[in-house]
C-alpha cells in the first residue's frame, strides 16, 4: 500500500504529487515563465554554464507582475494540496521563483537547503516545484536527501563570497554537504511529467545537475508557501524583495506582501 502523502512528507521532507496541475494550469505557468525570460526583471539571474551554450535563468516574484503566475500561486488546486499535506488550516504565499535550464545548459544547482536564504523563521515552510517539461536524470532532475529536514544543522546560502554577501544573514555557516556522495536510498529523485509537483520542506537538502539534453529545456515554476507559524526576520538575507517589507522583526506574515493562499 502506498504511503499516506502527509506521512511520507513528514518522514522524507519531500513528496511527488503526480498530475497536481492539469494542462491548462501548466500552459498558464509556461506563459508567465516565458514572459519573464523575454523581459528579465531587476532580481533575475543568469548562471553561467561550465560547458555548452545553454543558460540557466532564474526570476523572482513573478506573482507581483504576471497574472498567470499569480493565478497558479493563489487560484489553482496547488494551495489546497499543499495545505492538506502540511496539515495546516491556513497558508500564505511567501514568494515564487522560476527556473529555466536551457537545452545543453551544463549548469548544476549546488546542494543547499532553502531555509537559510529566507528572512523568516518558524513553520511549516515548503516549496512546490512545478514541472513544466518532462524531467529526467539527463535534463537535470532534482535530487533530495530524504530525512535531512529533521536535522538541526544549518548551512550557508549558495552565494559568492564577496564583501557584500558576507554581511548577509547565515553566510557564516558552513557549506552544505555534497549530496552526490550519498547513495540511495537516502538520495532520491523523480522523473516528472508536466503538471507533476515536487513538494519539499524548506530544510530539505537538495541539488541538481545540469541539463545534458540537447532537445528540450527543463523549466519549473516554484511557489514558496508559509504556514501560520512563520514569522518575519529583520536584516539582510540572500533572498531579496523588490520593495521594503513593512513587517517588524518577529511579526507573523500578513498583508498584501504575503497574501492568503488557502483558504480562499
Amino acid at each position: 500500500m502506498p504511503d499516506d502523502p502527509a506521512a511520507a512528507y513528514a518522514r522524507d521532507g519531500v513528496i511527488c504529487l503526480r498530475a497536481c496541475l492539469d494542462a491548462g494550469w501548466v500552459a498558464r505557468a509556461v506563459a508567465g515563465l516565458e514572459r519573464q525570460n523575454a523581459a528579465p526583471g531587476p532580481l533575475s539571474q543568469v548562471f553561467p554554464a561550465r560547458r555548452g551554450s545553454g543558460a540557466f535563468l532564474s526570476h523572482l516574484h513573478g506573482w507581483r507582475h504576471d497574472p498567470d503566475i499569480r493565478a497558479v500561486a493563489l487560484e489553482s488546486p496547488l494551495p489546497q494540496a499543499v495545505a492538506e499535506i502540511m496539515g495546516v488550516a491556513k497558508l500564505r504565499l511567501l514568494y515564487d521563483q522560476s527556473f529555466t535550464k536551457e537545452p545543453g545548459a551544463d549548469a548544476p544547482t549546488p546542494w543547499h537547503h532553502d531555509i537559510t536564504f529566507w528572512p523568516v523563521d518558524g513553520g511549516p515552510l515548503g516549496s512546490a516545484w512545478i514541472a513544466l517539461d518532462h524531467v529526467d536524470e539527463d535534463s537535470g532532475a532534482v535530487h533530495f536527501l530524504a530525512g535531512s529536514h529533521l536535522s538541526p544543522a544549518r548551512y550557508r546560502p549558495t552565494q559568492p563570497d564577496t564583501p557584500q554577501t558576507r554581511t548577509r544573514a547565515n553566510m557564516q555557516l558552513p557549506p552544505a554537504p555534497d549530496g552526490w556522495t550519498v547513495s540511495e536510498p537516502q538520495r532520491i529523485s523523480f522523473d516528472l511529467a508536466p503538471g507533476d509537483v515536487l513538494l519539499f520542506d524548506a530544510r530539505t537538502l537538495h541539488g541538481a545537475r545540469g541539463n545534458r539534453r540537447p532537445d528540450r529545456a527543463r523549466r519549473a515554476l516554484t511557489i514558496r508557501y508559509a504556514g501560520p507559524g512563520v514569522r518575519w526576520v529583520a536584516g539582510a538575507h540572500a533572498l531579496a524583495f523588490e520593495q521594503p517589507i513593512t513587517l517588524g522583526h518577529g511579526d507573523p506574515l500578513s498583508g498584501p506582501d504575503f497574501p492568503l493562499a488557502w483558504p480562499r
